[in-house]
């Protein structure tokens, strides 16, 4: 603040040397002056709609950049562009990208009324298993061109919830076994004699095959959440099959029971990986609910997101892994039998009603 001070001190003299000059004199000074402000405002405003490395108006530059500045804020109150009638322009290929977590998939998190904090996201804790963009193995195909799934009709149904199921639900957990936590899940769940559905990854259920059997044992559903956890709606038909077939077959030979549902990983769905799940077998199973629990946002804001959006019906979406997760789940327990909810697998639930994609 000194520093500023004397700055500013130091300039008292030289404005007052300006206004003292002859009225000529005075005059091309504040030319000059007014030629420079110009000089700098064009070139602001080019450096805006070029889209370069500077970007005070975001980094896509330009109205792509008021736009971004727009979606930041609208994400935070959880209202999207589309909804509004507007879209963001795609960075050029050779312009700075930045990118964005899965699942929506900003890590923007918003509170949910004043009694509500957000916590930061716990930078030791695993992500939730891959992202959507991570590129394809190189043994998988690329998906069919959009004109080619147009053709492959009629597309299966999937559930995301289930009319006329009187007042239940069903509490889902993704992205296990995990070894640190699974267990930990499963005693509150026992502690409050609460069912659920755990749809687990292949490759971690072959790995810990012991907790895919405690989770059966405890009177829970075991259902897949894919072989590896790719984004099966990007590769093609054939290799959604085949990762979804070896996720069944490691699945029924560890449970020696029939697995019925699928959950896609990240929720992402296209025609051919419905009808690859149609051809395994297993009913695809998406949630109705989403607290975004992955993004660590606390126990708190976890359960007021579940109880704001919660319906007859509702498949509620959470996950392994995440300490805010853990800690709500039996205050959320409570918070759903209070509202006078039954909670129940996704087999009993669908049972009890009539299954429905939106």
């Amino acid at each position: 603040m000194g520093q500023v001070v004397k700055y500013v001190a130091e300039l008292y003299p030289r404005a007052v040397g300006i206004f003292n000059r002859p009225p000529a004199r005075r005059l091309q000074v504040l030319l000059l002056l007014l030629c420079l402000g110009l000089v700098a405002c064009l070139l602001i405003f080019y450096l805006a709609l070029s889209g370069a490395n500077f970007h005070p108006l975001g980094e896509a530059g330009g109205m792509g950049g008021i736009m971004e500045q727009l979606q930041l804020r609208l994400a935070a109150a959880e209202i999207s562009l589309p909804a509004l009638g507007l879209t963001l322009r795609e960075p050029d290929a050779d312009a700075d990208k930045q990118v964005n977590t899965p699942d929506s998939n900003s890590a923007l998190t918003e509170a949910n009324g004043s009694r509500l904090t957000e916590a930061a996201p716990d930078p030791e804790l695993p992500e939730p298993a891959g992202t959507a963009g991570t590129p394809l193995p190189e043994n998988m195909e690329a998906s069919p061109p959009p004109e080619e799934l147009a053709q492959q009709v009629p597309v299966p149904a999937y559930v995301r919830s289930v009319a006329a199921a009187g007042k239940r639900v069903a509490l889902t957990f993704d992205d296990g076994p995990h070894p640190e936590w699974t267990e930990r899940y499963l005693r509150v769940l026992e502690a409050t004699q609460t069912p659920a559905t755990f749809f687990v990854i292949g490759t971690q259920a072959a790995a810990r095959p012991e907790l895919v059997q405690a989770v059966l044992a405890g009177g829970h559903e075991v259902a897949s959440h894919s072989w590896r956890h790719a984004n099966l709606s990007e590769v093609s038909q054939a290799d959604a099959e085949a990762d979804l077939g070896q996720a069944v077959s490691s699945l029924e030979e560890i449970t020696g029971a029939p697995v019925k549902y699928f959950r896609p990983p990240y929720g992402a769905l296209s025609p051919h990986l419905l009808a690859a799940a149609d051809k395994i077998g297993v009913r695809t199973v998406n949630w109705s609910v989403d607290p975004r629990d992955w993004s660590n946002p606390g126990p708190q804001v976890i359960i007021q997101r579940v109880m704001d959006n919660v319906f007859a019906g509702s498949i509620i979406l959470l996950h392994e892994a995440r300490p805010g997760t853990l800690t709500a789940l039996p205050l959320l327990i409570k918070e759903l039998r209070d509202q006078g909810y039954e909670l129940v697998t996704v087999s009993d639930l669908i049972a009890s009603g009539q299954a429905r994609p939106d």
